[in-house]
């Protein structure tokens, strides 16, 4: 399958070629017929990856927030390598689309292949029948 993908390091932007998740039982395996990259959402977060660390603490002072509390939770070293690890890590962008359902997780009720369904949200299908999503 593609998906968009941007390094948060340097702010690049690439379609890349990803494998479908391996344990997908409480999820829908959907063939995209149309998606949609918000304008919006994901220029405000193209935008952000591009800002130096002052103009993304400016930008986002409640992920900083965030980053505060886990350093009083796990301390600084853990908290350190974690963010680290999320800034290594690709980000897929997008998070609108159609397409019709290929196959159903053992766990998911209300899908069957061949159903037109409309997705949205990052990472889960949210359109009728009842998918325990997970990320």
């Amino acid at each position: 399958m593609q998906q968009i993908l941007q390094n948060i390091k340097s702010g690049e932007t690439r379609l890349e070629t990803v494998p479908p998740p391996a344990d997908w039982a409480g999820g829908v395996r959907v063939r995209t017929a149309a998606s949609l990259i918000s304008a919006g959402t994901e220029k405000m977060l193209i935008d952000l990856v591009q800002k130096s660390l002052v103009g993304k603490v400016q930008a986002r002072p409640d992920l900083v927030r965030q980053v505060l509390q886990k350093v009083k939770k796990d301390g600084l070293p853990n908290t350190f390598r974690n963010v680290m690890s999320k800034m290594e890590k690709p980000m897929p962008l997008g998070y609108s689309a159609t397409g019709i359902v290929e196959a159903v997780g053992r766990e998911v009720t209300g899908f069957k292949a061949g159903d037109r369904r409309v997705g949205t949200g990052m990472g889960f299908f949210a359109a009728g029948g009842s998918v325990n999503s997970q990320r």
